[in-house]
């Protein structure tokens, strides 16, 4: 699980980010101890809830968080 935020410009629900080079990575999970995906374990957990950190040092502003899996 790879996670990517993009500072939207100006109003976020007029923003359409495309293809620009506006996403920067804030989180990355790969294998666990037991050797599966970490997506496997959020996929499969009865709440499906995956948590990251917010970096501390983003400009206030409007963003928008895009996952990948």
């Amino acid at each position: 699980m790879i996670t990517y935020m993009a500072r939207a410009p100006s109003d976020i629900t007029k923003w359409l980010p495309g293809t620009d080079a506006v996403w920067f990575k804030v989180a990355e999970s790969g294998k666990t101890a037991s050797g599966l995906w970490a997506s496997t374990d959020i996929l499969t957990a009865d709440d499906s809830i995956y948590t990251f950190t917010i970096p501390s040092t983003l400009k206030a502003g409007q963003y928008i968080v895009r996952h990948e899996m």
